[in-house]
């Protein structure tokens, strides 16, 4: 079980590296092997503190803030839109 200390440190860096953080860069960052930033992630997530993110280096995030979608979200065709300040249907 990770220490306080580690918590720390773990969140100290994901607030350096921004908002989503890949996971490689991170675990890069704080000079950990893979064994102690699973686990002091893990713990994060289990706490609620942190949130896994999408993608396949599996960015995470501070669970206050947003994670991006997948994909920007797609019009409907047909549907109406919006240009400048007014809508056309």
């Amino acid at each position: 079980m990770p220490d306080q200390e580690q918590l720390d440190d773990f969140l100290e860096a994901l607030e350096s590296a921004g908002s989503p953080a890949k996971n490689p860069a991170l675990r890069d960052a704080l000079g950990w092997d893979e064994a102690l930033y699973e686990g002091v992630k893990a713990e994060l997530v289990a706490k609620g503190i942190v949130v896994r993110g999408r993608g396949r280096q599996r960015a995470c995030v501070p669970s206050s803030g947003v994670i991006p979608p997948a994909s920007p979200p797609r019009r409907s065709r047909g549907g109406p839109r919006i240009s400048g300040d007014r809508l056309h249907g």
